[in-house]
């Protein structure tokens, strides 16, 4: 995204070729070409994606992918994001910066906290947490370091609050393990007693829940009941949102919602949609149900969606306010966000896979067509 850059690869520039550059900054001859190659390979063409290409070519480019590269102020290839939309080679292809940039909100997120059940609140200072229940529920430990020890009862039980910008990681008592995502909670007992195991969530979780076939496992939502019967299953439950969504991975899991009262079953690699309006229940098979999970590993996929789905994930993420001019007109998205990128980055990158540009108007910020 760098001008000089692109420049040099289309031959606009009479001093400098990429051989030079090569010449110059020999140890990174390798991370030079590749990104050498995207930009030749830039452009919009409105055509369906082949599925295996844009599989093949996320490989190749994340197998090539190691470290950031760093030229010095005259050539600096300052990508964080690159996509080739419409394209067989996709990808959003970051270039870590130590730069500080121009701040867009005065409100700096809050950190994670963990509600233990006689009230007290416990800080987690860090962008991704990590907690660890021990199995009579009593022991805890954050980010394999801190130890902390509660009383528990049959009636007890604990929060973990995540805020936007954030996520975290929690080992429940049953060895069960759930990833939350930005802006959600859950609630759960210290430790699991009786015939079953319920959490409740509010937001997004990915679970990966322990077997027990006397013990089923239930998560909990305003509008859905889901049972478990040990697997690993994505399910978003924003309050903001008019659906809900559930992707199995592997196992077995049904639902149930107060208007339909019946087990619905969800079978792996299928995708089921509660419409909140509607009150109905849609399952559809999926094929990449990493662009649903991937978040819990710092990234966002994006398989042929409309910039204003993207901006809608980013937007949450962040807790800063993205949206589509009314009248503007995008291709659809392909690539891979790096959600530890500073988000001035990740605007201009949206604008450049998008071939948009992006004002701000109040406390949104607004993408329009370039030739607006």
């Amino acid at each position: 995204m760098d001008d000089d850059f692109q420049e040099i690869v289309n031959h606009k520039n009479s001093e400098l070729n990429i051989d030079d550059l090569i010449q110059r900054y020999s140890n990174k001859k390798r991370e030079i070409r590749l990104a050498s190659y995207i930009i030749k390979a830039l452009k919009v063409v409105p055509a369906k994606q082949d599925s295996q290409k844009i599989k093949k070519s996320w490989q190749i480019i994340e197998a090539s992918r190691r470290k950031p590269l760093i030229l010095s102020k005259q050539i600096q290839i300052a990508a964080t994001l690159l996509a080739i939309i419409s394209l067989s080679v996709v990808v959003l292809y970051q270039v870590s910066t130590n730069k500080a940039t121009d701040k867009l909100s005065e409100d700096k997120p809050l950190n994670a906290e963990l509600i233990l059940s006689n009230g007290e609140s416990i800080e987690i200072n860090s962008p991704q947490s990590t907690i660890s229940y021990s199995s009579d529920g009593a022991g805890i430990v954050l980010n394999d370091s801190t130890e902390i020890s509660q009383e528990n009862s049959r009636e007890s039980f604990n929060q973990l609050v995540v805020p936007f910008g954030k996520r975290s990681y929690v080992v429940l008592s049953d060895g069960s393990k759930v990833w939350l995502n930005s802006g959600s909670k859950l609630i759960f007992p210290p430790v699991f007693s009786g015939r079953e195991r319920v959490v409740r969530l509010e937001g997004e979780g990915f679970f990966k829940v322990a077997k027990n076939i006397e013990s089923p496992f239930f998560v909990e939502t305003d509008h859905a009941s889901l049972k478990v019967y040990g697997t690993e299953f994505n399910f978003q439950a924003y309050h903001s949102d008019e659906t809900y969504s559930i992707v199995l991975i592997e196992g077995s899991i049904s639902l149930k919602t107060a208007e339909v009262n019946r087990e619905i079953f969800v079978e792996p690699s299928q995708k089921a949609t509660i419409d909140l309006q509607k009150s109905e229940i849609e399952i559809n098979d999926i094929e990449n149900s990493d662009s649903y999970t991937a978040w819990k590993d710092g990234y966002l996929i994006f398989v042929n969606e409309d910039v204003s789905e993207v901006l809608k994930r980013v937007s949450r993420y962040y807790n800063i306010k993205l949206s589509c001019d009314k009248n503007a007109r995008f291709e659809k998205v392909y690539g891979k966000l790096d959600l530890k990128t500073d988000f001035t980055k990740v605007l201009d990158g949206l604008a450049f896979i998008s071939d948009a540009s992006y004002e701000r108007r109040g406390d949104e910020y607004v993408y329009i067509n370039k030739t607006k």
